[in-house]
């Protein structure tokens, strides 16, 4: 039971550390600085794929590929996309899913459903 605990207040502080840094990068993209807002963004989905869920890793997939498009529109934020879809679907994240899908038709790419 202890070790239980244990690893339930570090994912508990895993998951606080991607949400600050994920908040971080979406300040930084208010702030018009894309380049920073990018950096935080793969760094709090570092954090998420180490060993939080599918709807962890797609949030900060999917903010990171709205980034990516606001700055170059490159391959890399479809691919963010596309895998942060993938994350949604395996979750079963109904409204993830719609906004992966809202930023996907307004940067012609094709999800899968």
């Amino acid at each position: 039971a202890e070790n239980a605990l244990s690893i339930a207040n570090e994912v508990s502080e895993l998951h606080n550390a991607v949400e600050a840094t994920q908040t971080l990068g979406l300040i930084a993209r208010d702030e018009g600085d894309l380049g920073a807002a990018a950096a935080h963004l793969r760094r709090a989905l570092a954090m998420a794929q180490a060993r939080l869920g599918p709807l962890n890793t797609g949030s900060c997939r999917l903010d990171l590929a709205s980034v990516l498009f606001d700055a170059q529109g490159t391959s890399d934020a479809q691919q963010a996309l596309v895998a942060a879809n993938a994350d949604f679907i395996r979750c079963g994240a109904r409204k993830y899913i719609e906004r992966a899908q809202a930023l996907a038709t307004k940067h012609n790419v094709t999800l899968s459903r």
